[in-house]
């Protein structure tokens, strides 16, 4: 069995009819919508990733800068000055003034009544670091 060829004659025209056209034009619709739906999906999920990674890195710095800081403290100084008999003479003495004689490398502290945070709103105490030392 051998395949015949066709021949299209004067009269019969080759192509598409337009309902075909309108079915493929259709179709092809369909799936550029749900292409650009996809697409504007992901590149909002990856822009929300890149604000929270941005927000990870930046408290991570943070912290570390912290971190040096307590760990520079009292650097080039003597942990607490009231106290080292090399640097001040006593503690009571009236030549200091007062916050020379708290001054110490690490020192926590209240925070004081009068000044309203969060914290103090949830009935919280929380504690405020003053730190002291060689930091150029």
């Amino acid at each position: 069995m051998t395949a015949r060829r066709r021949s299209f004659g004067a009269g019969e025209a080759r192509g598409f009819t337009l309902v075909e056209l309108m079915v493929a034009m259709v179709g092809g619709m369909f799936v550029s919508i749900a292409v650009f739906a996809l697409a504007k999906h992901a590149s909002g999920f990856s822009m929300r990733q890149a604000r929270v990674a941005d927000a990870t890195l930046q408290s991570v710095v943070g912290f570390e800068r912290m971190r040096a800081d307590i760990a520079r403290a009292g650097f080039l100084s003597s942990p607490n000055l009231s106290k080292d008999p090399r640097v001040c003479r006593t503690a009571d003495d009236d030549l200091y003034p007062d916050r020379l004689k708290q001054l110490a490398s690490v020192f926590i502290e209240r925070i004081p009544d009068g000044l309203s945070t969060e914290a103090t709103e949830n009935g919280l105490a929380p504690r405020r670091i003053r730190l002291a030392g060689s930091y150029a």
